[in-house]
């Protein structure tokens, strides 16, 4: 292990460091040059970001969504998850953070997937429920990919952790 990084001297976090000398926080930030994760960080980005404006601003699919599927303090929960929706969204649309980033948008979706459309399988059957699933598990699995993979090329991740 090298505990110097070259032009930086000895680094703060001797023992903690990869073979690169960057301290563990740069490893978040590391990214594959895949450049098909530009296109996953973008859908995924914009439709949380996208969907959590329409919780802000649609009363209808904010608190009243939230109160028509029985979550506790639906006027608290429904713009809360909306503003980390465009918070993060916008975050992993730019680049910035993405493994981190996600992390709150695979928990929203986490719970909406086990909380909303799960109950639709049971009673409604299988056919209603992967119509109103799609996108979800769409989101899902770019999160995830994005958690497993990183940022791609053209983003702040991967310009952040090159330096």
């Amino acid at each position: 292990m090298n505990d110097r990084h070259e032009g930086r001297g000895p680094s703060p976090f001797p023992g903690l460091t990869d073979e690169d000398g960057m301290p563990p926080g740069i490893l978040l930030l590391r990214t594959t040059p895949d450049p098909t994760l530009v296109l996953i960080r973008i859908l995924v980005g914009w439709v949380f970001a996208w969907e959590g404006l329409a919780k802000l601003l649609v009363p209808g699919r904010g608190s009243g969504a939230f109160e028509g599927w029985g979550f506790p303090l639906p006027d608290l929960m429904g713009p809360l998850v909306g503003a980390f929706e465009v918070g993060c969204g916008l975050l992993v649309l730019a680049g910035v953070g993405v493994r981190i980033s996600v992390l709150p948008l695979l928990a929203i979706i986490f719970v909406a997937i086990v909380r909303v459309r799960l109950p639709v399988l049971f009673s409604d059957g299988l056919f209603a429920a992967v119509s109103g699933m799609h996108l979800d598990l769409a989101m899902l699995v770019g999160g995830l990919i994005l958690l497993w993979r990183g940022a791609g090329p053209m983003s702040v991740d991967a310009r952040m952790s090159a330096d």
